[in-house]
């Protein structure tokens, strides 16, 4: 049956060719022929459509890149990247460290990953609850904790891997974040884990442990020791001792600067447990530790107590000795040295301690933009109890434009010449300057507590605002 004349396409079969003027089929039972008149154009775009469909078979079919079920063959679970992370930049700065397992900055950018875009968080006045993600290659599992905290350190992480369970402590502002697991940007932590057998797919990050994912204040938090080693044992005063302590295999600890760890020891079946500062081997930026910043070594100055509870057993502590401590706790941060021009630390005793990273991080490593005015009171009883004073004299004549030290001595001999006697408000009103617009200052005090808080009392009684002051207390 002929529609019309003309280009014809047939409806089923086909027999001849699509440049004839007709073309026709014939089945062998109907002696019928059906024809549908179509324009030469629509032929054309029909071939088109007819060419590329068998060629995209082809592909899909011999090319299983472009294989939609080929690709999700080779996927894993959890978020797939295609290599580890790697850091921005080259070296290791204070603001940007690294460790041997474990790696923890807010700039890391993992190349590859095929993945979501980070949570988003709603703007609260209160520190948000943090969440974490995960994702894997072949060779890592690296774990990212989003805190949307901006002053986010390396040194505010600590973690702790024994076998498969992997304990993770954040330190946000006043709060502690913790991820605890077994294995069955914008203020993100990213801890990498290497696979022991790099070509296995985890199913899972790992099963909840207790205290996984809780957000609880540092002083409502319990507190969890690990068992160190003692590496070195450095006599520094006549009765003072610098320790280094190796936390275990599998642990990464660095300490924000201003934090204490607690040392914790049984005497006499009593469980003892006391706060130490960190502290640097030096104040000579030649003779630095890079385990500090590695996470994988800690220095604590600590005065031993003949009658004390724990130091006369801190006292007998030789290298290859075991010991317990904590993560870390305190309140400073480096954000309050913000904008400041002039900076005084009030330290008595062993409350040189956190001033000791403190006058490295802003007299010693800090870029000469941001140095500032920095002068050290710092009140002993005798001169042979001054710590560290050969370096604290090279440092003052070295960097005399930014930091000044005052000795003061309140069992002097008659051949000392400094300063004689206790805190008063002359040794503030002679070195603080009077605010003004320029001015921003900043006092810290630390020492036994009755010292730390007259010398908060003094310098409100000068003018200075809580803004202004900063107290270390144990």
């Amino acid at each position: 049956m002929n529609v019309g004349m003309g280009n014809c396409f047939p409806l089923t079969g086909l027999s001849g060719s699509l440049a004839g003027l007709s073309i026709d089929y014939e089945q062998a039972k109907l002696h019928q022929r059906v024809f549908i008149q179509i324009p030469q154009e629509q032929v054309n775009i029909i071939f088109l459509i007819f060419v590329f469909v068998v060629v995209g078979l082809l592909l899909i079919l011999i090319h299983k890149w472009v294989n939609a079920e080929s690709m999700l063959e080779k996927c894993y679970v959890g978020k797939l990247m295609t290599d580890l992370p790697t850091r921005k930049g080259s070296g290791v700065s204070r603001s940007s460290k690294s460790s041997k397992g474990s790696t923890s900055s807010n700039s890391l950018t993992p190349s590859g990953i095929i993945s979501k875009a980070p949570p988003t968080f709603s703007q609260a006045t209160s520190p948000q609850i943090p969440v974490y993600d995960w994702f894997q290659n072949s060779r890592a599992v690296t774990l990212s904790v989003y805190t949307r905290w901006k002053n986010i350190q390396p040194e505010h992480i600590t973690v702790d891997k024994a076998d498969r369970d992997l304990l993770l402590t954040v330190v946000i502002d006043m709060f502690i974040y913790t991820v605890h697991l077994v294995h069955t940007e914008s203020g993100k932590v990213e801890v990498t884990l290497p696979k022991c057998k790099p070509e296995y797919t985890w199913k899972t990050l790992g099963k909840s442990l207790p205290g996984d994912k809780s957000f609880l204040k540092a002083s409502e938090t319990e507190t969890v020791f690990r068992e160190g080693e003692v590496v070195s044992v450095r006599q520094v005063t006549h009765d003072t001792k610098l320790l280094c302590i190796a936390p275990p295999h599998g642990s990464r600890v660095c300490v924000p600067i201003g934090h204490h760890i607690h040392i914790k020891h049984t005497v006499q079946d009593m469980e003892i447990t006391r706060s130490y500062t960190s502290v640097l081997p030096s104040l000579i930026q030649n003779n630095q530790d890079p385990r500090i910043d590695q996470g994988t070594a800690v220095y604590l100055l600590i005065k031993i107590y003949p009658n004390g509870a724990l130091t006369p057993w801190i006292d007998t502590l030789q290298p290859g000795n075991k010991i317990h401590f904590s993560g870390s706790t305190g309140t400073f941060d480096l954000s309050q040295l913000a904008g400041v021009t002039h900076l005084f630390l009030f330290a008595a005793g062993t409350g040189f301690t956190p001033m000791m990273r403190i006058i490295y991080h802003t007299v010693v490593t800090s870029e000469e933009s941001s140095k500032m005015q920095v002068h050290l009171m710092f009140y002993n009883k005798k001169e042979q109890d001054i710590f560290w004073r050969h370096e604290l004299d090279i440092l003052a004549s070295t960097s005399s434009r930014w930091f000044q030290v005052t000795y003061v001595l309140s069992e002097a001999t008659e051949n000392w010449t400094g300063l004689r006697g206790q805190i008063c408000m002359a040794h503030l009103a002679d070195k603080i300057p009077v605010i003004e617009d320029s001015i921003k200052p900043l006092v810290c005090a630390c020492g036994p507590r009755p010292f730390t808080e007259l010398v908060m009392r003094l310098a409100k009684s000068h003018g200075l605002q809580d803004t202004n002051l900063h107290a270390f207390l144990g």
